[in-house]
């Protein structure tokens, strides 16, 4: 469904913003982000969505399946769950939710893509099939013809006025109740009790036409003369659900009865159509789902490999080593970066680090706090840090958001940060040329 509305409901700032470009990528609308369970409810009563991406795990006093059983109670919207991992009691909340699917961290865009497009698709379907139920009722509440609906074991389900008016008995009184007592039929001619066409249609499950010259012996014992047929309710695969009995006066005939038979089966042939379609897109995934598996293994190795070259610690002079800061520093990068510093530094037994984060492009509170805690555990080895690279913009970043630097060496330069380096040493550079 192109153009399709939806709202992401993702406590990750990071995370939703790329979910969200994602999106945009492929030609959905992403009109809003929301963080916690209860303003997605409300967000979703204000921009009215075409589908819910919805993060199980939410910070907030509902989580993610609450926050779905609300929205698809209240704005019968479909839900997707997406949720890297959660516990059993939640999986089973989520279950009986009836989401319309389900996308486990991380996905490809393809996944995301399918799982949208099968949803809506669904939503959709599910939408005309409410709505053609509907439909029916009401046809089967306004038709001519009396009708009286069953379930497998005979027992009446659903009766329309026309039923009520010819056999006496209301819908209420009759749920749930044999079809032999509200439904007394004889032969007219030899008084004597005619078929249940209701028991011959459980047993042979095929359409049952009643005999000729049957009489309706209504509540209060008026006699009617009536026709009537009754036939099988199947599900998709053809189990019997139920029978369907529909009668009239013997002036009325079959038109209404065609009617609905037709609709009935103009319905279930969709519905096994779309079936089939389904399988079919479900089997495209789990096999896109099984090589994804199969690569995550070569990704996870790849980008391992990747963080270690992209942060390289290296022995400049004897008790000095430097690593040069390229990117991005995120938690995962964080952390490589400090276990590797730390073991550079006990292997050559340095007593000076330089951090160099001329190569970063900007700094915000979250790569200054994995910066001060690389610099803490550096001193637990009793080394000291000299932090270079400090550009203007930089310290302006850091002073607009209250970074405290005020312990840590900072130089502006490299060189001017080695140098440093050099003189807690305590050795100083010579100009050679001067020397001589």
């Amino acid at each position: 469904m192109d153009n399709a509305r939806i709202l992401i409901v993702e406590d990750e700032g990071i995370e939703a913003l790329d979910l969200q470009n994602r999106l945009i990528g492929q030609g959905y609308t992403a009109p809003d982000i929301a963080a916690t369970g209860e303003e997605a409810v409300k967000k979703t009563e204000e921009t009215a969505p075409d589908l819910v991406l919805m993060d199980i795990m939410l910070h907030g006093e509902i989580d993610g399946v609450t926050a779905a059983e609300q929205i698809q109670a209240r704005f019968d919207i479909p839900v997707i769950y997406i949720t890297a991992f959660a516990d059993e009691d939640t999986l089973q909340r989520a279950k009986i939710t009836e989401p319309y699917g389900y996308l486990v961290k991380p996905f490809r865009e393809r996944e995301l893509y399918v799982t949208i497009d099968m949803a809506l698709y669904k939503h959709k379907m599910e939408k005309k099939l409410r709505e053609r139920e509907k439909w029916f009722a009401t046809t089967l509440r306004s038709i001519g013809d009396a009708v009286i609906a069953t379930d497998n074991n005979g027992l009446v389900t659903f009766m329309n006025p026309m039923a009520e008016k010819l056999t006496g008995w209301k819908l209420e009184e009759s749920q749930n109740k044999k079809l032999t007592e509200i439904f007394n039929i004889i032969n007219m001619y030899s008084r004597k009790p005619a078929e249940n066409p209701v028991t011959k249609v459980l047993v042979e499950g095929l359409t049952v036409d009643l005999a000729n010259h049957t009489i309706l012996i209504a509540r209060d014992g008026t006699e009617i003369a009536i026709d009537d047929s009754a036939a099988p309710i199947k599900d998709d695969k053809g189990n019997i659900t139920g029978v369907v009995l529909a009668f009239r006066d013997i002036t009325e005939r079959e038109q209404a009865e065609e009617a609905l038979r037709k609709s009935y089966e103009e319905l279930d042939a969709r519905v096994k159509e779309r079936t089939a379609e389904l399988e079919k897109l479900n089997q495209a995934l789990r096999v896109e789902i099984e090589e994804r598996k199969q690569a995550e293994e070569i990704i996870s190795r790849q980008t391992q490999e990747i963080i270690e070259v992209s942060t390289p610690v290296i022995q400049i002079w004897e008790g000095i080593v430097s690593v040069p800061l390229i990117g991005t520093l995120d938690s995962m990068r964080a952390q490589q970066l400090m276990e590797q510093l730390l073991e550079k530094i006990v292997e050559t037994g340095s007593s000076v680090a330089l951090l160099d984060v001329t190569g970063v492009p900007a700094i915000d509170s979250k790569t200054a706090r994995h910066l001060l805690e690389t610099i803490s555990a550096v001193r637990l080895l009793g080394a000291e840090v000299v932090l270079t690279g400090i550009r203007p913009a930089i310290a302006r970043t850091l002073a607009q958001l209250g970074v405290d630097l005020s312990n840590v060496n900072t130089r502006s330069s490299f060189s001017a940060g080695l140098l440093h380096a050099l003189t807690l040493l305590k050795l100083r550079v010579v100009n050679q040329a001067c020397a001589d």
